[in-house]
């Protein structure tokens, strides 16, 4: 194997659980179920969702409030948003967010070794926009750059995201290991030639395309790879 000299990851599911910030739209519209809306299941709201979201996460002049906005509409409800601030909610839920166990010691031990660790993100902010985040968790300093699919204007896997940190951090795929959890994404990187790593990946979902050593049980397995 060539020598490691970085690490294309996730951020959440991988760094930190983001079940809370995938539910905070769905928490907020909760507040209105059934008096103002017909009660929704999380499953219902995700399958049309999405499509805002995916537009939030890919349009500069789209945000999450825009996603949640258009969505109230398509369902029939679109008042419904004026009543609370979504934003002020986020803010709130982002506060709780804890990095998994070993996280912290095992991005400190790769910087150590001087492999770069390069976010990438499907996120409905800018890469730039998250940085005050990793501040609040105490890992910024170990985390080279955060490119974001709101910076790029596609989501991954599309190729333009998974080349974007070898083009401007002058890498080539051979050198780096792309850290996943998300089926897509993890197919994506394998078809296009990268090394491919699964943590915390659904248990359901057929990687036979990855043998077992590529199925990381914790983030603190990345210490072997990089040896």
């Amino acid at each position: 194997m060539e020598k490691i000299r970085a690490i294309l990851s996730d951020g959440g599911n991988i760094l930190f659980s983001d079940s809370g910030m995938k539910k905070g739209p769905y928490k907020y519209l909760q507040k209105f179920m059934p008096k103002y809306l017909p009660t929704i299941t999380f499953e219902e709201f995700e399958d049309k969702f999405h499509k805002y979201k995916a537009r939030a996460q890919t349009f500069l002049d789209y945000d999450n409030n825009d996603a949640l906005k258009d969505y109230l509409k398509s369902i029939g409800f679109p008042h419904i948003l004026e009543l609370v601030k979504l934003n002020e909610k986020n803010e709130k839920s982002e506060k709780i967010i804890t990095l998994f166990e070993g996280v912290k010691e095992t991005l400190e031990r790769i910087n150590e070794k001087n492999i770069k660790f390069i976010i990438l993100t499907d996120s409905t902010k800018q890469g730039r926009e998250l940085w005050p985040f990793l501040e609040k968790t105490g890992i910024a300093r170990y985390v080279t750059d955060i490119i974001s699919s709101k910076d790029l204007g596609v989501r991954k896997p599309d190729e333009r995201f998974l080349n974007e940190p070898l083009k401007r951090h002058q890498l080539v795929k051979e050198e780096v290991i792309f850290l996943g959890h998300d089926y897509d994404e993890l197919k994506g990187a394998w078809d296009q030639g990268f090394k491919v790593y699964a943590l915390n990946y659904n248990k359901c979902d057929n990687l036979n395309f990855l043998i077992k050593e590529n199925k990381l049980e914790k983030f603190a397995d990345l210490e072997r790879l990089i040896e």
